[in-house]
């Protein structure tokens, strides 16, 4: 019977990791409408954990990897904010804005009559404002937004191989 409910509780930590790493994929899709979606579920499925730990015993297997995966998610989205900051940062600091200024400077003018006017030169805008940086985003995000990435499923993937050999996770409060 115990062989039965530990492997229960194992397939249910599993759930939790792979729940955990759909929702971080889901907000990697560049559409806004997925990226919302995934916002809210990633707060459903960080109540849910802290629900899940609550309801745990101390010390076992579940509250382990519960509270590994609440830790993961507030160390990275730490991460993930620093590495925004420096990402914008570095994009405000070295990037060509001129896309910007003229979209503005036009808007300013009234050279736009209709909404539809405005629409257009604005999806103009974006599409000239990446074409003309897009080496500046790519060698700026890979650094930091990657960097916080790759953080997050270094953890993800040490949970997730813990729980198939039916292990805690050591040392869940360290941050790596």
């Amino acid at each position: 019977m115990e062989t039965k409910s530990k492997s229960q509780e194992q397939k249910k930590i599993t759930a939790l990791y792979m729940g955990f790493t759909l929702v971080i994929g889901a907000q990697l899709v560049p559409a806004p409408i997925v990226q919302i979606t995934a916002l809210i579920m990633m707060l459903v499925f960080l109540t849910f954990l802290y629900s899940f730990r609550r309801k745990s015993e101390a010390g076992s297997l579940t509250h382990n990897h519960t509270d590994y995966l609440i830790r993961t998610f507030w160390i990275a989205s730490l991460f993930m904010s620093i590495a925004l900051i420096l990402f914008c940062m570095a994009v405000w600091q070295y990037g060509d804005h001129t896309p910007f200024l003229h979209f503005i400077d036009h808007l300013q003018s009234g050279l736009y009559t209709s909404e539809q006017a405005i629409e257009e030169a604005y999806n103009q805008m974006i599409a000239d404002y990446f074409r003309q940086n897009k080496y500046l985003l790519i060698s700026a995000g890979a650094p930091t937004v990657g960097s916080s990435l790759i953080y997050l499923f270094y953890r993800l993937i040490k949970g997730f191989l813990c729980i198939k050999k039916n292990t805690p996770v050591e040392q869940v409060k360290s941050w790596f």
